[in-house]
């Protein structure tokens, strides 16, 4: 389990928790829930700070100038700042379930399918979330390539419970939120 130490960004952070990693978050984003959960599960402990998207912190700006979450500064001052590297930093420190080998396919596997739910599948995902903002047709299109999108997940889960096997994976998480 990992230990979170909650700071708040107008107050000095707890000594103890000074030399531990910081990872900026907002609770209801799913690339940064995804971010905490493999953080959580590999046992790694940081300081979370949680921000309100509306007024960034100067910090979490000058650690990604592109002001989005997840972003975890490490001790050495080193920024990952996307989720899925987030996830694959802390199971590489520690897969205590094996998600990174799955128990069909391979970790590239997982990472392509990863790639085409957080590009193919939330740009369509958007598009039926926002109808406003697109023409009829993108919008009967991006409805379209959803639920293909969700049946062949669905096919995949079907067979194994998983996504990769017997076992839940990277893609299992990665995909949760």
């Amino acid at each position: 389990m990992a230990l979170w130490f909650y700071s708040s960004l107008q107050t000095p952070a707890l000594t103890a928790a000074a030399t531990l990693p910081v990872l900026y978050s907002f609770r209801r984003c799913p690339y940064a829930i995804r971010a905490r959960l493999a953080l959580a599960h590999a046992g790694l402990a940081c300081q979370l700070r949680e921000i309100n998207l509306r007024n960034k912190p100067q910090a979490l700006l000058d650690a990604s100038p592109k002001g989005t979450v997840p972003v975890l500064v490490l001790q050495d001052g080193k920024v990952i700042d996307q989720s899925l590297e987030v996830m694959l930093h802390a199971l590489r420190s520690n897969d205590p379930d094996g998600w990174l080998q799955p128990t069909h396919g391979s970790l590239e596997d997982m990472l392509a399918l990863i790639e085409r739910n957080d590009g193919f599948f939330k740009q369509a995902l958007d598009r039926c979330k926002y109808p406003e903002r697109h023409d009829a047709e993108a919008v009967n299109q991006a409805q379209a390539d959803a639920l293909t999108w969700l049946s062949a997940l669905n096919d995949q889960l079907e067979e194994t419970g998983y996504l990769f096997g017997l076992n839940p994976s990277l893609a299992d998480m990665a995909l949760r939120p």
